[in-house]
């Protein structure tokens, strides 16, 4: 059995977390964070001597459980408002849906899993967070924010200053600039609405886009994937869509990108409208002066397409002429 704990107060018993047994409907679990004019944790039994505490420095919130999953609703009365979930007793603890109205100035719970989603109406200071299997949703910008695994979605509705993760295999949407970014191997799709700025990152198999510029992109492979500047891929992050989801194209510039592998069966372009047949077609067009400044792959690059309106220094891995090189399209 679960038992939970208001301050020292035993308040009664659900069926158990780790056993994910149902309920037919959302049972309230209790009430944390300024209580009564005092700061007030809330403590669940996880069992087998686990315990999560949850508090919060300003606001109130409530835990509830759905089905077999538990729930936060949080009003944050302050932007100071900071969330804290420990976990003591070592291993993990999944959250369902956790809603946030306003602001917080920081999360600290780094051994929580966001199953469903986490949303927030306002902006997000720092956060440290486990893996994210669902959606984070923050209307406005986010400080510096470090988890693990992305199965799911993070979107920001404003600029991103510090953004650490472990593998992408979801997306991440950013409405603003991404100022820098550090993440594991990226099967899915990193989209800023402004500019990349410095980016570290794995393997790359997926979509890494912005619409203005790409400072510095550092990867170790890059295979089968799309890297594009001056792209605006619209609401949803994604190339192609209608309405709210569409794109648009403009002037863009990658500064700087360097592979410590190699770039193959791949399109890397700034500034290009696609073609009939997407990017890298033959009737591919300029949207704009743009330039790609620096290129660079010691395992070299094969397959892939080079398209910009103009080229700085290349070396794959032995310097080129890109204005000379089948695999570069000054356009």
């Amino acid at each position: 059995m679960l038992c939970l704990l208001l301050g020292t107060f035993l308040l009664g018993s659900v069926p158990s977390v780790t056993s994910r047994a149902a309920q037919p409907e959302d049972t309230l679990l209790g009430i944390f964070g300024i209580v009564n004019g005092k700061k007030t944790p809330f403590t669940v039994d996880l069992g087998s001597g686990r315990t999560a505490v949850f508090t919060l420095t300003s606001g109130t919130g409530t835990i509830s459980q759905s089905g077999s999953e538990i729930d936060l609703e949080i009003t944050a009365s302050s932007a100071s408002a900071a969330l804290s979930v420990a976990v003591k007793g070592g291993g993990t603890v999944a959250l369902g849906n956790v809603d946030v109205t306003g602001s917080l100035k920081s999360i600290k719970a780094t051994a929580v899993t966001i199953s469903n989603a986490l949303t927030i109406t306002g902006s997000l200071g720092t956060a440290k967070l486990g893996d994210i299997a669902g959606n984070v949703d923050v209307a406005e910008g986010i400080g510096s924010l470090v988890a693990g695994q992305l199965d799911g979605t993070l979107s920001a509705g404003g600029t991103v200053g510090k953004l650490t993760l472990g593998a992408v295999n979801g997306q991440i949407n950013v409405l603003g600039n991404i100022t820098s970014l550090t993440t594991g191997d990226v099967s899915g799709s990193i989209y800023s609405a402004g500019f990349l700025g410095r980016a570290k990152v794995g393997n790359v198999s997926g979509l890494i886009a912005a619409a203005s510029e790409i400072v510095s992109l550092s990867t170790l492979n890059i295979t089968n994937a799309t890297v594009l500047a001056g792209a605006n891929l619209g609401d949803d992050g994604q190339v192609g869509g209608t309405g709210f989801n569409a794109d648009t194209y403009g002037a863009g510039t990658i500064a700087s990108l360097r592979a410590a592998g190699a770039i193959n069966n791949s399109f890397v372009g700034a500034g290009v409208v696609p073609g009939s047949s997407g990017f890298g077609s033959s009737d591919d067009t300029s949207a704009g002066a743009s330039v790609i400044k620096t290129i660079s792959a010691s395992g070299g690059a094969t397959g892939t397409k080079f398209e910009a309106s103009a080229f700085g220094v290349a070396a794959l891995p032995k310097k080129i002429n890109p204005t000379t090189d089948s695999r570069f399209i000054v356009l």
